[in-house]
């Protein structure tokens, strides 16, 4: 979103002010979940590019670097991560997956 932000800022005037579900802090989320119970989970060392994300995850991999392909590595690693924190936290409405994203104890 920074790099959207910012064309925006550029080619526009302003930002974008809507506000938007990011898979990359959806992904830090459901990272940092799985590693909340564990003494050294603040040393976590993950790489959230798409095509690491999709090999973690044992997800289809595409060519990186062209818009159609990396929408939709996008579209498997969204759908995927809100699959895994669903079993985990109440998402029901779109509120709540926006929220998600915004902190890892959004829930509290």
């Amino acid at each position: 979103m920074q790099f959207l932000q910012r064309a925006c800022k550029k080619h526009l005037g302003h930002r974008l002010v809507h506000p938007c579900v990011d898979t990359l802090r959806l992904a830090r989320v459901y990272e940092e979940s799985r590693w909340e119970s564990y003494y050294d989970r603040f040393t976590l060392r993950v790489s959230f590019q798409l095509q690491e994300l999709a090999a973690a995850y044992n997800l289809p991999n595409f060519p990186a670097h062209n818009a159609a392909t990396d929408a939709l590595q996008t579209g498997y690693i969204f759908l995927f991560l809100l699959n895994k924190l669903s079993e985990t936290y109440p998402l029901t409405t779109l509120d709540d997956l926006y929220r998600c994203g915004r902190s890892w104890r959004w829930y509290l």
